[in-house]
C-alpha cells in the first residue's frame, strides 16, 4: 500500500496578534405579521379588499396602455421610414423617366436632322428632267 503523507502542523501567522474589530449590529425594523389587512385577507375589511382590487386593476390597465402606446410608436416609426423610402424611390423613378425622355428626344432630333440632310443631298444630286 502507498504511504500517505502526514499533515504538517500549521503555524499561526503574525496577524493573529491583531485584535479583531468589533462588529456593529444594525437593528433592522422587524415587520409584525397580522397588522396589515393584506397579510390575512380572512380578517380584512370588504372595502379594503375592493380598493386593493381596483388599485391592481388600474396598475394592470396602465401597463397595457403603455405597451399599446409603445407598439403604436414603433409602428408609426416603421410607417414613416417606409413612406420616406417610397418618396425617395418615386423621386428616383421620376428622374430616371426624365433622363430617358431627354435621351429619346435627342435621338429623334438627331434622326430627323439626319433624314433632312439626306433628303436635301438627294434633291441636289437629282437631275432635273423637263418634258417639253
Amino acid at each position: 500500500m502507498a504511504k500517505s503523507k502526514t499533515a504538517k502542523p500549521t503555524t499561526k501567522a503574525a496577524s493573529s496578534t491583531i485584535t479583531p474589530t468589533k462588529q456593529i449590529k444594525k437593528s433592522h425594523k422587524q415587520r409584525v405579521k397580522g397588522t396589515s389587512e393584506a397579510d390575512n385577507p380572512k380578517y380584512a375589511n370588504k372595502d379594503f379588499m375592493l380598493e386593493l382590487i381596483t388599485a391592481t386593476a388600474a396598475k394592470e390597465s396602465q401597463r397595457e396602455d403603455q405597451k399599446i402606446a409603445k407598439k403604436m410608436a414603433v409602428e408609426k416609426l416603421i410607417e414613416e421610414k417606409e413612406n420616406k423610402k417610397q418618396v425617395k424611390l418615386t423621386a428616383k423613378q421620376k428622374q430616371l423617366e426624365e433622363a430617358k425622355q431627354r435621351y429619346l428626344d435627342a435621338k429623334s432630333k438627331k434622326k430627323n436632322k439626319k433624314h433632312k440632310t439626306k433628303k436635301e443631298s438627294t434633291d441636289a444630286n437629282k437631275k432635273k428632267v423637263r418634258f417639253a
